[in-house]
């Protein structure tokens, strides 16, 4: 299925371009600060930790209201004057489809999370591990389709 995969690569994409550039990582800072008085760092998707993927998402979603202001930061504050932001980074930051598919892949990812969490522990045991699986695949079932059409709709 390729809308899941086209969510998480957009999100690794917003990612890495904010962390490698300096001056972008400065002013998401600055804004986290103003805009959500807590000083915040994006979380890569690491392809080895599953967890990552779902902690990604979940930390996109923490932060939008300063990913959002960055396009308008930058075009209007006197502050971030010397920022500068290609336009395929403004464009997936102010992507409501994206928002919304990555809000939908948060509400599929929590269950897997922590099922793997549980299931990776010192206390899981084979039928608890079991159960696990039951839990993920009741609530997968359980869904509201409407989130998983805005998943399959980020194809």
């Amino acid at each position: 299925m390729a809308g899941p995969k086209a969510i998480l690569s957009k999100g690794v994409f917003i990612v890495n371009k904010i962390n490698c550039i300096h001056l972008l990582r400065s002013m998401f800072e600055v804004l986290c600060m103003q805009k959500l008085a807590k000083p915040y760092s994006l979380i890569l998707f690491t392809k080895t930790r599953w967890s990552t993927c779902y902690f990604m998402v979940k930390r996109l979603l923490q932060v939008k209201t300063a990913l959002v202001a960055m396009p308008h930061s930058v075009d209007h504050e006197p502050a971030f004057e010397d920022v500068s932001m290609d336009s395929d980074l403004r464009e997936a930051i102010l992507d409501i489809s994206y928002w919304k598919g990555t809000g939908a892949m948060e509400l599929l990812l929590k269950p897997l999370c922590s099922a793997i969490t549980y299931s990776e522990g010192d206390e899981a045991t084979f039928s608890s591990v079991y159960a696990c699986f039951l839990s993920v695949a009741h609530h997968v079932l359980t869904m509201d389709n409407t989130i998983l059409q805005v998943i399959d709709h980020a194809r």
